[in-house]
């Protein structure tokens, strides 16, 4: 069995984008290129097809694709200094597909449509002025970006239109049955190129062809040498951002809320885990879990017995999106207590702490990293990681 896995080449130059933050490489794009390839290349080694995504470039938006419909206003030379530059380095490299993104680029589509739509975007430049010849695959055409603007049979219609190979409908066989029976009927009256549309029958097909046998089982997929390399993976990114002065002391207070889903495309809500509470099952002192977005109420609550704590830990999660999580850290930091600020998913949360407050990135809010945060919360584990982003 083959899987379609996409490499994320999206520049993140936006703090506040709500949809890649940590799914991206960095905020720099040879970065992003560097490790993009790589893993693109370690996935066509085991077999595994690939596609970069979400062509031109998802990093600097501040609206989720999945729920609205984002615009980009750089010029053409910015793209291709900075979304651009990644994308170009892995098709040289030799990738074998590239899935689109549902984005105004107003520099290179006037006519207002987003990229996965645009003939100017797929065709003009994607194949023909950055040479790129493999399987173009387009997001979800169920999209809020498609369909709550253009619909999503129309949208596949014109994805087919402007050159995309391969349209997914990922949940709705009803939504996928008309979008077929659309794009047939646009073949039959030739407003899509039968010829074109027989190239990409083609293409996929000898995409399939060249697939080797997968090196790996599926059956040996999260096994013991698996589940290592992640606990390593996890280890070494854990990143110490300011390193002020702190000690948990005797009786620390840990406060954050419940995991749960900070996008259309992360784990789903799981209330099962409690930064705070794992914290204190980890290292004792006391434990409060807060409100996604805590309120001015909720914040004079948590903080209301700090008086009796040696410290104070903070864990965040997506803050900027749920700025009464930074507040919480804003007013524990003025309490004269020593203060950590943990951010569990974008390190972006930590770029306007108070410098008398120790800042820890974590990038990952699972069981498996609450471990590796609570030894380095006392002391017992120096963090090696470096941020794949500027702080600003």
């Amino acid at each position: 069995v083959n899987f379609n896995l996409a490499p994320v080449m999206d520049v993140n130059s936006n703090p506040n984008n709500p949809v890649i933050g940590v799914r991206s490489y960095g905020d720099d794009p040879a970065q992003v290129a560097r490790y993009g390839i790589a893993m693109a290349q370690g996935l066509m080694e085991g077999g595994v097809m690939c596609s970069l995504k979400h062509f031109p470039g998802h990093g600097d938006t501040a609206v989720d694709s999945h729920l609205g419909l984002p615009k980009v206003d750089k010029s053409l030379d910015a793209l291709l200094a900075c979304e651009l530059m990644p994308f170009q380095a892995a098709i040289d490299a030799g990738v074998s597909a590239v899935m689109t993104t549902h984005i105004l680029f107003s520099s290179l589509e006037p006519d207002g449509v987003p990229a996965t739509m645009s003939r100017r975007i797929i065709t003009d430049l994607l194949k023909n002025r950055m040479g790129f010849q493999g399987l173009v695959i387009s997001d979800c055409m169920m999209m809020g970006a498609i369909a709550k603007f253009y619909g999503t049979v129309a949208g596949s219609v014109a994805a087919i239109r402007a050159g995309v190979d391969l349209v997914f409908v990922s949940h709705s066989p009803t939504l996928a049955a008309q979008s077929i029976a659309a794009i047939h009927e646009a073949l039959t009256v030739g407003s899509i190129s039968p010829e074109e549309f027989e190239a990409s029958t083609n293409k996929i097909v000898a995409c399939k062809q060249a697939l080797p046998s997968p090196t790996l089982a599926f059956a040996d997929v999260g096994c013991t040498a698996h589940r290592e390399a992640s606990a390593r993976v996890t280890h070494d990114a854990i990143t110490l951002v300011n390193d002020a002065p702190f000690a948990l002391g005797k009786r620390p207070l840990f406060l954050g809320c419940y995991r749960f889903r900070p996008t259309m495309v992360s784990s789903p809500d799981d209330p099962s885990l409690s930064f705070p509470l794992t914290m204190q099952k980890l290292l004792g002192g006391d434990a409060l879990t807060t409100p996604q977005n805590p309120s001015q109420e909720d914040i004079t609550t948590a903080l209301s017995a700090a008086a009796e704590h040696t410290s104070i830990v903070i864990g965040t999660y997506n803050g900027r999106q749920r700025t009464g999580q930074l507040a919480l850290a804003q007013q524990a930091a003025a309490l004269g207590i020593p203060v950590c600020a943990v951010a569990l998913r974008n390190p972006y949360d930590l770029c306007d702490m108070p410098n008398h407050v120790r800042t820890i990135a974590a990038y990952d809010y699972d069981a498996r990293t609450m471990p590796v945060i609570a030894a380095v919360l006392a002391g017992t584990f120096q963090p090696t990681g470096t941020l794949p982003v500027h702080l600003r």
